[in-house]
């Protein structure tokens, strides 16, 4: 599951309904499951798979003569639904996204938008229909929303608003590198090897190893002999 809106997308907000956490504290945040629906061009399912788009839509031969409204461009170049397409009717596609965030965008910006983050993206459905336009359904569940926050959210309840979905950053350090080999020993004096509880390879120069650095060893050796 790869279900991503990154620029404002006209939503509406279908449901709202209150998360039950058992173990929730008294004094902490409730959580929120919210229903979104909308109306995106089948050149969206590419998201979820390249090959998906085109299992369900064709162009059909004489499909330019296809009715439009006036002034209105054609949703997509593939506006027919193939045999599939027309026998599948709504599918649900498997699967969930965590740590999304979620932005409710009323065009003015910064702190006029309300920004939810760890956001787990599930339950989703999809409709193909004639003409190119796809019909999607999903829920957004949040575990922590302020008073402040679900106040504003609620009076959207089946109402457009214009929403974000940004999938959560992969980091380069999650990726681990494998370690370096140990220098070679040097020549003339052999490597201790290591013994029971000390881990071989801990220390790869030669020696005991630096053991614990203090204060008082740090200066050891360093006094004038008499």
């Amino acid at each position: 599951m790869n279900f991503e809106l990154p620029t404002a997308t006209k939503c509406k907000l279908v449901d709202i309904d209150i998360l039950s956490m058992k173990n929730r504290p008294p004094d902490s945040n409730p959580g929120v499951a919210l229903a979104f629906t909308a109306e995106l061009p089948n050149s969206a399912l590419t998201m979820l798979d390249g090959f998906l788009r085109g299992m369900l839509y064709t162009k059909q031969a004489g499909g330019d003569a296809q009715k439009a409204l006036d002034g209105v461009e054609p949703v997509s170049d593939l506006p027919n639904l193939t045999q599939i397409g027309q026998k599948i009717g709504r599918f649900s596609w498997l699967g969930e996204q965590t740590g999304c965030t979620l932005t409710f965008d009323f065009g003015l910006g910064g702190k006029s938008n309300i920004v939810l983050g760890d956001v787990k993206v599930d339950a989703l459905h999809i409709t193909p229909k004639e003409g190119g336009t796809t019909t999607w359904q999903w829920k957004c569940e949040i575990n922590d929303v302020s008073e402040a926050e679900f106040g504003k959210i609620a009076t959207f309840k089946s109402r457009d608003v214009q929403l974000l979905i940004a999938l959560p950053d992969v980091e380069q350090s999650d990726i681990e590198d494998e370690p370096a080999p140990p220098p070679a020993a040097r020549r003339g004096k052999k490597p201790k090897a290591a013994t029971s509880g000390e881990p071989e390879g801990a220390w790869p120069f030669p020696g005991d190893g630096p053991g614990e650095q203090t204060p008082e060893s740090a200066f050891v050796g360093t006094a004038d002999k008499d």
